[in-house]
């Protein structure tokens, strides 16, 4: 009998049961390259730096119809130098069809918004989500948990980001102190990374890496950001 009870605490206590499997992480990976100085936060990426970055561009919708081609094209692309991490992304809209509410603080309301999530540990449990939206509106959150829906606001770190709109669509640029993140002191880093582009008017979820609908990971199933090297938390 006493396996039983064993078995059943196990059950009620574990996020998924025993048996299931555990989730795959993504083979997909982003090289980052370093650079002496970072781009200009201006919105725009017309520095030359950004020259160097690869722009990934292979995203799929989680909704409304999972693993279907978005109908907006989003590129993304990364750099870093000494200090902080770059990011600039590309979010095309036919005729600048673009929905940018201006909101507070952390409320990313109704407006498209682009966010990168960092596992920097890359122990595939926590991670770090950094969103501005089309309004220039900055949020972010820390996962505590292997979930997308596991957030603790308090997580309020001293970041960077701005915007920009055309005909074409809408344009951000994200300077991420490594001094707002937690990471193990190493030469070397591999950090899981995810991307998400969500068009409210659309209800469209765009991700570069889809989490499966009804399933409670997260961090779990990120790809990799490598090339990182010689950095200190």
């Amino acid at each position: 009998m006493r396996w039983l009870v064993t078995a059943a605490l196990v059950l009620c206590c574990a996020g998924r049961p025993a048996w299931a499997q555990q989730p795959q992480a993504s083979t997909k990976t982003i090289e980052v390259h370093r650079v002496d100085h970072g781009p200009r936060i201006d919105g725009r990426l017309d520095d030359a730096v950004w020259s160097r970055a690869v722009f990934v561009d292979d995203m799929r919708d989680q909704e409304p119809v999972e693993n279907a081609v978005p109908s907006r094209r989003t590129e993304v692309g990364f750099l870093y130098d000494a200090h902080a991490l770059y990011v600039g992304a590309r979010m095309f809209a036919p005729s600048g069809d673009v929905q940018a509410v201006m909101t507070r603080r952390d409320d990313t309301g109704s407006a498209e918004r682009i966010i990168i999530s960092l596992d920097t540990f890359n122990d595939r449990r926590t991670a770090y989500s950094f969103a501005v939206t089309a309004a220039g509106v900055r949020a972010d959150w820390f996962h505590p948990d292997d979930s997308a829906h596991q957030r603790d606001a308090s997580f309020d770190p001293v970041w960077t980001a701005r915007v920009t709109r055309d005909a074409r669509g809408w344009y951000a640029e994200m300077r991420i102190p490594f001094s707002q993140l937690r990471f193990p002191r190493r030469r070397e880093y591999d950090w899981g990374i995810n991307i998400n582009r969500f068009v409210p008017h659309l209800n469209e979820d765009i991700f570069w890496i889809v989490v499966p609908k009804g399933e409670e990971g997260w961090s779990s199933y990120f790809g990799q950001l490598r090339g990182i090297t010689d950095i200190r938390a």
